[in-house]
């Protein structure tokens, strides 16, 4: 099965209600799904001030290939939007508009897990409810925006493709025992063969099969 990619990566929030939110210095598992790792809290949610855009950002540290996501939003909080949502990912960890969309004006649901399709390739994931409406304020002839707080109670996202490096030692003429559960590949995503991880490592090498491989375990000649 996938893991949660989100799992003890750094969490930031547009502003923090103090009052009703944990302290969500990284996501964990459990019961204490925002938090940090060695304290306990009566208060397991990552709840924003009522404001303007607001928003929960993921910096996954390095760049990840995102499949999905499960969002669970706290029913006993009076004020939390459930959307429209935006979904953005990408490598501006400052502005959520600098980031590609895999999802906007997406609707949630209280009280249930949402399961939320997103591919997309980045180092930030932002969820934003943008606020701004059609209305003209009187006051500053912009358009009026109806402010609302963003809460979250668990984060769970699953990356698409693998994401460890496993060590295989198989007598040649015999299959690779390699087993994908529950994780989806698209096109440009691929499994790469090497006969040493001393010799051949970093993405260059990572981007071809090994020739020993493929001498020792091609069925008739080297593929074309």
């Amino acid at each position: 099965q996938s893991s949660n990619v989100a799992f003890l990566k750094p969490v930031q929030l547009s502003s923090i209600d103090v009052a009703l939110s944990a302290d969500p210095a990284v996501v964990t598992d459990g019961k204490q799904t925002f938090g940090r790792s060695d304290e306990v809290k009566s208060t397991t949610c990552a709840v924003t001030e009522k404001q303007k855009d607001p928003w929960i950002m993921i910096d996954f540290k390095i760049s990840t290939s995102l499949l999905s996501m499960n969002l669970y939003l706290p029913s006993n909080i009076a004020g939390v939007s459930n959307g429209l949502f935006d979904i953005r990912v990408g490598y501006d960890g400052n502005t959520p508009e600098n980031n590609e969309a895999c999802q906007e004006k997406r609707k949630l649901f209280f009280g249930t897990i949402n399961i939320v399709q997103c591919e997309a390739d980045g180092q930030y994931l932002f969820l934003t409810v943008p606020t701004e409406t059609n209305e003209i304020s009187e006051v500053t002839g912009e358009k009026y925006h109806e402010e609302t707080r963003v809460g979250f109670c668990e984060i769970g996202i699953r990356a698409r493709g693998p994401t460890d490096i496993i060590t295989l030692t198989e007598a040649t003429g015999t299959r690779f025992n390699i087993a994908l559960q529950g994780v989806k590949n698209i096109r440009h995503d691929r499994i790469r063969v090497i006969d040493s991880l001393n010799q051949q490592c970093g993405d260059f090498a990572a981007g071809f099969t090994s020739n020993n491989v493929i001498q020792s375990s091609k069925p008739d000649g080297v593929p074309e």
